[in-house]
C-alpha cells in the first residue's frame, strides 16, 4: 500500500488499526528525499521510494491491495498519467482513495515551511 506525498501522517492511524504492518509491503512515494527520511525515521519497515506519483517503476504491476494518495493530484503536470499509474500498482479489485483540493482560480494556497506560512506555488490545478 504505498503512499503519494508528504510526510506519510496517516501512517500513523493505518498501523495503530492494524491495516499496515512489516509483514506486507509498504511504500511512502514523495519527490523530496528529506520528506521520506522522517517517514524512515518513525516507520523504518516502510519503503520510501523517492520518485513522481505518475511513475514508480520500483512497485511491480499489480502488486498493491490498496493506493493511498491525499493531495497529490492538484500538483502533478499530467493527472491522466498518475491515474494510470496508480491502475497499474493495484491488483485487480484492489482499491484507490484519492483525495483533492478544489482550487477556484481566484484562490491563494498557502503551505506551512521552517514554521512559516509560504504561497503554495505547487497547485497546478
Amino acid at each position: 500500500m504505498p503512499t503519494s506525498g508528504g510526510d506519510g501522517p496517516l501512517f500513523a492511524a493505518l498501523s495503530r488499526e492494524g491495516l499496515i504492518d512489516a509483514t506486507r509491503p509498504v511504500y511512502a512515494v514523495d519527490q523530496e528525499a528529506a520528506r521520506l527520511a522522517r517517514v524512515s525515521d518513525r516507520f523504518p519497515w516502510i519503503a520510501a521510494l523517492v520518485a513522481s506519483a505518475d511513475s514508480v517503476p520500483a512497485i511491480p504491476d499489480r502488486s498493491l491491495d490498496a493506493v493511498i494518495s491525499t493531495m497529490v493530484m492538484e500538483h502533478v503536470p499530467d493527472e491522466q498519467a498518475y491515474l494510470a499509474e496508480i491502475h497499474r500498482v493495484l491488483r485487480p479489485g484492489g482499491r484507490a482513495y484519492v483525495t483533492t483540493v478544489f482550487k477556484r482560480p481566484w484562490a491563494w494556497y498557502f503551505r506551512k515551511r521552517d514554521g512559516m506560512s509560504v504561497l503554495d506555488m505547487s497547485h497546478l490545478r
